[in-house]
This record gives structure tokens, sequence and C-alpha cells, in this order.
């Protein structure tokens, strides 16, 4: 290979990362946005169980369920939210788009995870020592609802915001690759923060903040 070859070679590979480099402003929108929405999924889910098996009586009050009562609405909830992205995907090919659908599953998961924050505030009655919907119906359904509204929302958002960075990119850019790698690492920062940060807030000053 000659030198002109080589050089040749080298010119193009640093016009290649180059490009790579320069990523479109939208992706830094994309990157903030998934990595909130994974800190407060997993910071949520983090904290569930030890909410539900909290006494009521407890200085950091909680449901009072069982171990397994508890095991089993995680395990109800998280493979809902698993399961919802399949409708919400075919509702955001079919009808409402990836970024309108993604908007408005934001906007639900919030509505979501602000119904769990105040459940606390409904209070109870003397006496009770596990909310259930016949012991303590409001606080009951209000937190129910709330998750209802976490899976409905992210089932909308999860699969449109992976599909809106893809979106970013022409057929043949070679960004696409580099762009993937720093959105996917917004989804490890905020995974990796929520249960440090929520688990240090929920146990110092309660578990609805």
């Amino acid at each position: 290979m000659s030198q002109s070859d080589d050089a040749n070679g080298t010119a193009a590979e640093t016009a290649h990362v180059k490009a790579a480099m320069g990523q479109p402003k939208g992706l830094w929108v994309l990157f903030i946005t998934e990595m909130w929405e994974r800190f407060s999924y997993y910071g949520m889910r983090a904290l569930l169980v030890f909410y539900l098996v909290s006494k009521i009586s407890a200085d950091n009050p909680g449901f009072g369920w069982t171990d397994k009562s508890a095991q089993m609405l995680l395990a109800f909830f998280a493979s809902s939210v698993y399961f919802t992205p399949l409708l919400g995907g075919w509702m955001a090919d079919r009808f409402l788009g990836t970024h309108r659908s993604m908007l408005i599953g934001g906007w639900i998961m919030a509505l979501g995870q602000m119904l769990l924050f105040v459940t606390e505030y409904w209070g109870y009655d003397k006496g009770v020592e596990v909310v259930l919907l016949s012991t303590a119906p409001l606080p009951f359904l209000t937190f129910m609802l709330g998750l209802v509204l976490i899976v409905l929302g992210t089932g909308m958002f999860k699969p449109c915001v992976s599909v809106m960075v893809g979106q970013l990119y022409g057929a043949d850019d070679p960004r696409r690759d580099s762009g993937f790698t720093i959105f996917y690492m917004g989804i490890n920062v905020g995974a990796f923060l929520s249960t440090l940060v929520a688990g240090t807030i929920g146990e110092t000053f309660g578990w609805h903040w």
C-alpha cells in the first residue's frame, strides 16, 4: 500500500470520527428525557416493595402488606410495563405518531407518579393496620391508579423514544451507531442514579418523596 493510500485511509477515518462526534441536537434532548424517565421508573420500583411492607405505625409508614403480596404486585407491575409497549407502539404507528405518543406517555407517567405521591396525604382511619380496598379505599385506589397510569404511560413512551433516535439520522449516516451508544448511556446513567438518590430520599424523608 502506498503512502497516498495510507493518507487517504487516515483522512477518511478521521472524517468518519468527526462525523460520528457531531451528533444532532435532538439526540441530547432524547438523552436527557430517557435518562430522567428511567430515573423515575427504577427509583420508584426500587422502593415499591419497601413501601408496601412498611407498617402504618412505623416512622416511615407504608401499606403494611406481607412480603408475598408486595412481591406479587411488583411482578405484575413489572411484567405489565414490558407488555404494554407492544400496544403503545401499534398506536403510535397507526394513529398518534411517535412524537405525540411520547409526549402523551410522558404526561401520563408524570400524573401516575403524582398520584403515588399524594397517596400518603389521604390519611387512614384509626385502627387500620393494612391498607386494602376494604380498609382504606381512597389511599388504595389512588396508589393503584398511579401504578396503572405509569404502566400505560410507559407503554406509549418507551417504544417511541428509541424510534425517534433513529429518525434523527439518514440511512447511511455514520453518526447513527455512536448516537445510539450515547442514548443508551443515558438509560444506564438514569437507572444507576435512581436507586442511590431515590433510596436515600425515601429512607430519609419518606417513601412518597
